[in-house]
């Protein structure tokens, strides 16, 4: 489900019919993924790219913060929105509320649920930014916004190395200027003094290779691919 669905999804227990429940070892690292419908992994399961959203085809388990989180054995929180952008949301709307107010909330719908923090990543990958390109490059304002959260977010995760992101859905014009407002971000934090921010490349997909999942979202092979990329540049810069 996604937190759009008209209530929060509850769990109220999990019953195992007897037996022993065994020790586990808690992974060695934490790694929090902050996104929209790529994120989620939207569409990912479905013969694209004509098939709108459904729940039988989105599958977080198969998109690519999964699949690094897997590769690098890490806890995986994961906070995620079809549409949300991080100054505006799909369509160029800047009125409802984008990704960095949602962030703050344990429910996402209810504006009176606020998060506590007290789980705190090792590392936080974020890849917003493609929804807020859905009508043309929204200019300064959204390095302003998205230099906004950043900085928010390192009051709640003072020592967590942040990967910034963005694709694979993007291409072309507007994924030189978003690559561009990234690296003028990334910069920006390390005049300031921040040392642990970092923008990470993936490559656009390619439907004709990787298959293309519903309303042109990523397959499943294309976070696969683009989760194992993440990992890697991700064990090597903290030594994972």
């Amino acid at each position: 489900t996604e937190a759009n669905d008209s209530a929060p999804t509850q769990f109220f227990g999990l019953g195992i019919g007897g037996g022993t429940l065994l020790s586990v070892t808690p992974p060695a690292h934490k790694l929090e993924v902050i996104g929209d419908s790529i994120t989620c992994g939207y569409g990912d399961e479905g013969m694209g790219p004509n098939c709108s959203f459904s729940y039988d085809t989105e599958n977080n388990y198969l998109a690519y913060g999964s699949v690094a989180a897997r590769a690098l054995g890490a806890d995986l929180y994961t906070e995620c929105w079809s549409g949300k952008g991080v100054y505006e949301n799909y369509g160029g709307e800047t009125q409802t509320e984008t990704m960095p107010t949602l962030f703050k909330r344990t429910i996402p719908t209810d504006s009176t649920s606020t998060w506590n923090f007290s789980w705190i990543p090792d590392a936080v990958i974020i890849d917003l930014g493609t929804n807020d390109f859905s009508q043309g490059d929204p200019g300064q304002p959204f390095l302003n916004a998205y230099e906004g959260f950043v900085s928010d977010l390192r009051t709640h995760y003072p020592n967590a190395y942040v990967f910034l992101v963005i694709g694979p859905m993007l291409s072309g014009a507007n994924l030189t200027a978003a690559r561009g407002y990234l690296d003028q971000l990334v910069m920006a934090r390390s005049d300031a003094g921040d040392k642990r921010v970092q923008q990470i490349l993936v490559d656009p997909q390619d439907q004709n290779k990787n298959g293309i999942g519903c309303d042109y979202h990523p397959s499943v092979a294309t976070h696969d691919a683009m989760g194992k990329s993440i990992a890697a540049t991700i064990k090597t810069t903290l030594g994972w």
